[in-house]
């Protein structure tokens, strides 16, 4: 009878803990989308950060310092930590007029919403977050 107990409790254990991990990690993005978006008051925000608040080794107008200054965004906010690591799909980065690097535009793709971030001549980088309906 001890063995069929521990065998059941192992069994819904082995339910049990998977299923928590699913719900944390959920609940982690509504967090940020929640964070992101201004406690769902908005559909679309802007933010703005300081280049040096990003690692200085990128290269400005690429993908690796575009994720790498909304994972700075998110961090500051407070909904992502080490342990959470954000992946974004569909990343690009295009310069909107040919030929003018100033104009160069990243495009990030996340599980909530997509972020359009580009660098302006006073050492900002704007970041724009849309939320997905």
């Amino acid at each position: 009878m001890v063995t069929s107990i521990g065998e059941e409790y192992n069994s819904l254990m082995k339910i049990l803990i998977p299923l928590f991990i699913l719900l944390i990690s959920v609940s982690s993005f509504a967090d940020c989308s929640q964070a992101l978006s201004g406690g769902y008051a908005h559909d679309s925000k802007a933010y703005q950060l300081y280049e040096d608040e990003v690692n200085l080794e990128l290269s400005r107008n690429t993908t690796e310092f575009a994720t790498e200054a909304v994972l700075v965004l998110q961090q500051k906010l407070g909904c992502m930590n080490e342990k959470s690591a954000t992946t974004f799909s569909n990343v690009s980065c295009n310069q909107v007029v040919p030929g003018v690097r100033l104009s160069s535009v990243c495009y990030l793709e996340g599980q909530t919403g997509y972020f359009l971030v580009s660098v302006d001549m006073l050492e900002n980088i704007n970041i724009v977050y849309n939320r997905f309906d």
